[in-house]
């Protein structure tokens, strides 16, 4: 796939990110929070965040962006 198609805001492309990145972000998030329940919603709301900015985040650095709103989200999140 050529960068030119790699559109973020493409389902078929933000698919493919979230299969290849959830897991490993859950694990990051869960060895933070030691709560399965927290880091399931904080790892639903770093892909709604990307989502929500996937017209401003460039594909090869989403993995980059992604860890660091899960990071910030550790810290701001109430869940």
């Amino acid at each position: 796939m050529s960068k030119d198609n790699r559109n973020i805001c493409e389902s078929k492309i933000f698919e493919a990110i979230y299969n290849a990145y959830a897991k490993d972000i859950r694990r990051f998030l869960f060895y933070k929070t030691q709560d399965i329940d927290k880091a399931e919603d904080i790892l639903q709301e770093v892909f709604v965040k990307l989502w929500e900015n996937c017209n401003k985040v460039d594909y090869d650095k989403v993995k980059s962006y992604i860890y660091s709103i899960a990071n910030c989200l550790l810290y701001t999140s109430d869940a």
